[in-house]
C-alpha cells in the first residue's frame, strides 16, 4: 500500500459519552474486571450494581493475594520447602491440579 496514509485516532476526536455519568468513577480495573467476567452470550447489563460488584471483587482478589504474598516474606524455598512425599495427601492433590492447569496455560488450551 504505497502512499497510504494512517491517520490515528484520539479520542479528543471521537468523545465518547456514557450513558450513567457515574460509570468512570469506577475506575479502569473495575471496567476491565466488568467486561471479563461479563457473559458475551447475554444481555450485557452495567449499571451501579453490577460495577459494585466487580469492584468488590478486585478488592477480595487483592485482599487475598496481600495476605499470601505477605506470608511468604522470608520464606526460602532451598531451606523450608517440603517434600511432597511429606506432604498430606489433599496437598499433593492440590500440588497436581496446580500443575496440570499450568501446562494448559502453557499450551494456551
Amino acid at each position: 500500500m504505497q502512499g497510504a496514509t494512517i491517520r490515528l485516532l484520539h479520542s479528543s476526536q471521537y468523545p465518547f459519552k456514557w450513558s450513567d455519568p457515574s460509570v468512570p468513577a469506577y475506575g479502569a480495573d473495575v471496567l476491565r474486571w466488568w467486561v471479563a467476567e461479563s457473559n458475551i452470550f447475554s444481555e450485557v447489563q452495567i449499571g451501579p450494581a453490577a460495577l459494585n460488584s466487580a469492584r468488590d471483587s478486585i478488592g477480595k482478589l487483592r485482599n487475598t493475594l496481600k495476605f499470601l504474598l505477605g506470608n511468604l516474606q522470608g520464606f526460602d524455598p532451598r531451606v523450608q520447602a517440603v517434600d511432597p512425599k511429606e506432604m498430606h495427601y489433599i496437598d499433593q492433590y492440590m500440588l497436581h491440579l496446580l500443575r496440570d492447569y499450568s501446562i494448559k496455560v502453557c499450551r494456551g488450551a
